[in-house]
């Protein structure tokens, strides 16, 4: 007599491919969702200091190129014998070549070089040695730069002239993102009143 053995399908082992049940899905799921919640922020504040990190470079950028331009201004003003080829509104001589750089200040110029370098300043008329940005003595003066998500990297420059000095003070703030700079650049020239008789 043949037996016949039947399997319920509960107790057979599960084939090779088989489908995931619901749960696992769900179980799946809700693994992924908890990884994921925890990568985000993260992942949001990499994304923050990059941004951050691009405007100050833009930021930095902007400063840099003014404060070079008051920095050569400061050595090239008054120069009348040196190795540079500068215009004569920028000095009081077209050609400068030859010895080692002397300066010859006026006694007026003495009395305030600072005061009077950033008023010569103003009158500059070479294409070539123009201040990348407006100097204005009175009050601050908006310095334009790159765009960086979107917006433009606007700094504010004020100018103090102090003695033999000039102070510069640079501020930005964009999204939230504030930067301050403040640097003090010598009047080369006033280191040669103290030689005029």
């Amino acid at each position: 007599m043949a037996r016949f053995l039947f399997c319920h399908p509960q107790n057979s082992p599960r084939p090779q491919g088989h489908a995931f049940t619901i749960l696992e899905v769900l179980a799946a799921i809700a693994i992924a969702t908890g990884v994921i919640s925890l990568l985000v922020p993260t992942l949001l504040r990499q994304v923050s200091r990059a941004e951050e990190s691009s405007r100050l470079m833009a930021v930095e950028a902007v400063v840099s190129r003014d404060l070079n331009w008051f920095a050569n201004y400061a050595t090239f003003w008054r120069l009348l014998v040196g190795t540079y080829d500068v215009p004569s509104d920028v000095t009081q001589t077209r050609n400068i070549s030859g010895a080692a750089a002397f300066y010859v200040p006026t006694a007026a110029n003495c009395a305030r070089p600072a005061d009077s370098l950033l008023n010569d300043a103003l009158k500059i008329t070479s294409t070539g040695f123009k201040p990348p940005y407006p100097i204005n003595k009175a009050s601050a003066t908006s310095l334009q730069g790159s765009e960086i998500a979107g917006a433009a990297v606007v700094v504010s420059r004020t100018v103090t002239p102090i003695g033999n000095k000039i102070r510069l003070s640079y501020s930005s703030s964009i999204n939230g993102f504030l930067f301050r700079r403040e640097e003090s650049i010598l009047v080369e020239a006033a280191a040669w009143c103290d030689r005029l008789p």
